[in-house]
């Protein structure tokens, strides 16, 4: 049993600590009070916290000073801001300056448990061994070293025209990502404005080069980087490693595999939910599952981690077919059956096909959705559901995919508030998989979690050691580990 995350709570009232440690003391969270903020150092240097809920307006020391202050100790951990009413322009700023968010107070329990939710440092509640998986660079590549706004800053360009003293030019496709690098890489920068080169360290030696750099690096065209010349022959050392690696001869005939039967589900997805829901769509849908199936099961290791160039958007074409995809190749893994795997490789495909229902001005809103919008949004698996029920060739498992995705263990969820056993298996494991896609895709209202972070507040968020059974599977799956490794 994972220890309690803490989080520390800072107000100058000690009533108002004091309501909110009650809304938050649980099986999961142990609120820590703290009325005096001038002490607030001492937790960071001593308490091993997940997360920090301050006032703003406080005497000796206010929010703002407290962000500040944890923001240079701690700058992995976040900080919810509370505010009154009238605080509300400040405290939007302090969520420019690093905030998570901004609760106007009173709070009440929803909106403060939705924030910690969303917020929370999640690390101390995985156990150390899924940890390890999920901190690896498979996941870890998507902006964990440098994030694109870092790279290239505005008036900025990457200059290659001149080799700085002391360096040598190295190309990018002579490095393999997931690989630990005996060697610093540097990029050569040139700044419009003051009109001078320097450089930019974008790799430590010693750590791994991780393939969200990379893909970073080629989205911008760059082809090469520079090292020191004193580490020039342990480049050679490494290249010749490399070289020798099977895995880097067939890299690219891997990706273009990959790249092939992706843009292929894309384009059948497209075709099959934009025309009506006839037999004929049912068919070409099983079709393609079937095909999907058997191009995974001849080669399951090239598609292993297939997830890595999935398109990132909010269409339902796109996010189907990473569905799809991903739970087509996640049965394999499992053993599934063929018969299984088409089921819930169908159902994942069509899961919200009700969603074509829902007005485009409400799926591509950038703010928060009213109680009518969200109430429209809940509609779709049922309209999913009676758009597919009337066809015989479709199984009731694969419908029970469509109605039941959304519902949780604990009967929150939507649209029956189903609970436990009453969900099927199927259900469950496309619910788990449209979450990750989604968490990991850009929305209007929010920016994508990277693929590490996403995975570890599904964990969190499954209390039943059954369904955190599957996650653990999942997260073994998508870190190329064996299913042995699983248990």
């Amino acid at each position: 049993m994972p220890e309690k995350l803490k989080i520390l709570v800072i107000d100058d009232e000690p009533q108002v600590t004091r309501i909110i440690k009650k809304l938050l003391d649980g099986p999961e969270y142990e609120a820590i009070e703290l009325n005096d903020p001038q002490k607030v150092e001492e937790y960071l240097l001593y308490t091993d916290l997940s997360l920090v809920i301050t006032d703003l307006k406080m005497p000796g020391l206010d929010g703002l000073e407290v962000l500040s202050l944890v923001k240079n100790s701690s700058p992995g951990l976040p900080v919810i801001i509370l505010t009154g009413m009238g605080s509300i322009e400040t405290a939007v700023e302090a969520t420019k300056a690093g905030a998570a968010e901004y609760l106007s107070k009173p709070v009440n329990k929803e909106n403060l448990s939705n924030a910690v939710r969303r917020h929370i440092k999640l690390d101390q509640a995985i156990p150390d061994d899924l940890k390890e998986i999920i901190d690896e660079s498979a996941f870890t590549g998507d902006e964990d070293v440098v994030g694109p706004d870092k790279i290239v800053l505005k008036d900025e360009i990457v200059s290659t025209d001149t080799i700085p003293d002391g360096l040598v030019e190295v190309k990018f496709e002579d490095i393999l990502p997931g690989q630990i690098l005996p060697f610093s890489l540097y990029l050569q920068i040139y700044n419009k404005n003051t009109r001078r080169h320097y450089l930019r360290k974008i790799c430590q030696e010693n750590t791994v080069f991780t393939s969200g750099l990379k893909q970073i690096l080629e989205k911008r065209q760059l082809g090469s980087a520079f090292i020191q010349e004193k580490d020039y022959p342990a480049f050679l050392e490494y290249h010749a490693a490399v070289k020798s690696d099977r895995h880097y001869k067939h890299k690219s005939i891997g990706d273009s595999k990959k790249l092939l039967l992706y843009g292929k589900a894309v384009e059948a997805v497209t075709g099959i939910l934009t025309e009506p829901v006839d037999n004929k769509n049912i068919e070409a849908a099983f079709s393609l599952v079937d095909d999907i199936f058997r191009t995974i099961v001849d080669d399951p290791k090239t598609y292993q981690d297939m997830f890595k160039l999935f398109k990132r958007d909010t269409s339902i074409f796109n996010h189907s077919a990473n569905v799809c995809l991903l739970a087509v190749s996640f049965a394999q893994y499992l053993g599934l059956d063929e018969k299984k795997t088409q089921i819930l490789g169908f159902g994942s495909l069509f899961h919200d096909v009700g969603m074509n229902r829902v007005e485009k001005r409400i799926l591509d809103k950038p703010g928060r959705l009213t109680p009518e919008e969200w109430r429209e949004i809940k509609k779709h698996p049922e309209r999913g559901f009676a758009l597919l029920k009337a066809s015989v060739l479709v199984p009731v498992p694969a419908l029970r995919i469509i109605l039941e995705h959304h519902e949780q263990r604990d009967g929150s969820g939507y649209p029956r508030g189903l609970s436990g056993n009453q969900i099927s298996d199927f259900a469950h494991l496309c619910r788990i998989i449209d979450k990750f896609d989604a968490m990991t895709t850009d929305k209007p209202y929010r920016r994508a979690f990277i693929a590490s972070d996403a995975l570890k507040r599904i964990y969190f968020e499954e209390s039943s050691e059954k369904h955190q059974k599957i996650i653990r599977q999942f997260i073994t799956f998508l870190g190329g580990k064996k299913q042995s490794e699983a248990d």
